[in-house]
């Protein structure tokens, strides 16, 4: 399941919660965003499926499903493209 919880798919959730375009003079504070990203998403399979919870520790809740449905499609378009 870490395979959700990793950094290049996570440059379009970035960009959802900074509600900004991605500027790369500004790369310290995506990093920084990243990470903090990183440690407040949570990943919880679903014994004997391929399904799993994917859930973001944060203050906005309309934030925090922006982030987790992007970083969903995101996980989801990266297997698309990985099975061409």
């Amino acid at each position: 399941m870490q395979r959700v919880k990793n950094r290049p798919l996570l440059a379009q959730p970035v960009q959802t919660a900074r509600k900004a375009p991605l500027d790369p003079k500004y790369e310290p504070d995506i990093s920084a965003l990243a990470d903090s990203l990183l440690s407040s998403i949570t990943v919880s399979p679903i014994k004997d499926s391929s399904v799993v919870i994917v859930s973001i520790d944060a203050r906005d809740p309309t934030l925090a499903a922006d982030i987790v449905n992007t970083l969903a499609a995101e996980y989801i378009q990266m297997n698309f493209e990985n099975q061409i």
